[in-house]
C-alpha cells in the first residue's frame, strides 16, 4: 500500500501549494 503511505504527504504538499498560491496573489 505505497499509495496510502504517500497520501498524508501528498494532502500536505497539496496544502502547501495552496499557501503559495494565496501568497502569489
Amino acid at each position: 500500500m505505497l499509495q496510502l503511505r504517500l497520501f498524508p504527504i501528498y494532502v500536505l504538499l497539496s496544502q502547501v501549494i495552496a499557501l503559495a498560491v494565496v501568497f502569489g496573489l
